[in-house]
């Protein structure tokens, strides 16, 4: 670069003061000029983004004329690292801000408690606990269903029994654990009390359809029903418990 330059012919400056402005972060600054410069001590410039400054050199020179349009260097150094720091700040205040607004919005500052909105969420609690038990539930009879086809070709009485018993308890406990919480729902004066009633009376001809099937099963293995009367009733029942079912899983879309 050039310490002056060509303005107009035969031009004269008397003082010539010139501020070159160098990255932040650059160091070890030395100006070669191809003649004697006054060199002040360097300033800082602060601009966007800046957290200590950009280093200023500053150069004076008296008497200059048009045979002083001449280039000059100026050495530094610079870490590339601290190419990264301004989008890094960037980046930082964004996250901050979203972090903020993120806390603040789940924050409760009220000074008083709403017991409507305390209602809502032990409501909304309890139909959660009760959804996850009716599915489980209704495992249950996936369970047997897999039970039955294995006593059917295993042909093993024992285990079946063992199998009937162990599900009837798990069912049992689902289901008092459901009518506990409908009794909780209906404490707390919410319509889905209702709702979990008519699961449960649906639930009732389910496990009878089930149980039902474990009995035509038995019934086919120890002789006393043909292939075909089998067939043909296992076929009922499976279409009566797919629609229960879906009846099941129509209430439990309005919970």
């Amino acid at each position: 670069m050039r310490l002056v330059d060509h303005v107009f012919d035969d031009q004269v400056i008397d003082t010539l003061t010139v501020k070159l402005i160098l990255p932040e972060g650059a160091r070890s600054i030395h100006v070669e000029a191809p003649y004697p410069i006054e060199r002040e001590p360097d300033q800082l410039h602060y601009t966007y983004l800046d957290t200590f400054g950009r280093p200023v050199v500053v150069a004076t020179k008296n008497n200059l004329v048009e045979q002083h349009i001449q280039d000059m260097v100026v050495h530094y150094n610079f870490n590339k690292i601290l190419m990264l720091q301004e989008p890094l700040l960037v980046v930082g205040a964004f996250y901050i801000l979203f972090f903020t607004v993120i806390v603040y919005v789940r924050l409760d500052f009220s000074i008083t408690k709403d017991p409507v909105a305390e209602v809502r969420m032990k409501v909304a609690s309890l139909t959660e606990q009760v959804l996850t038990l009716v599915n489980r539930r209704l495992g249950v009879y996936r369970h047997c269903d897999e039970a039955v086809g294995r006593y059917k070709q295993a042909r093993d009485s024992g285990t079946l029994n063992a199998a009937r018993k162990a599900l009837e308890a798990e069912h049992r406990t689902l289901t008092n654990d459901i009518a506990s919480l409908q009794a909780r729902l209906k404490a707390e004066g919410s319509d889905l009390a209702d709702k979990v009633s008519e699961i449960q009376k649906l639930d009732g001809q389910v496990k009878e359809l089930a149980w039902r099937a474990v009995q035509e099963a038995e019934r086919l293995v120890g002789g006393k029903l043909k292939k075909e009367a089998y067939l043909e009733s296992e076929r009922q029942l499976s279409s009566r418990r797919q629609e229960l079912v879906a009846r099941i899983d129509t209430l439990l879309d309005v919970l």
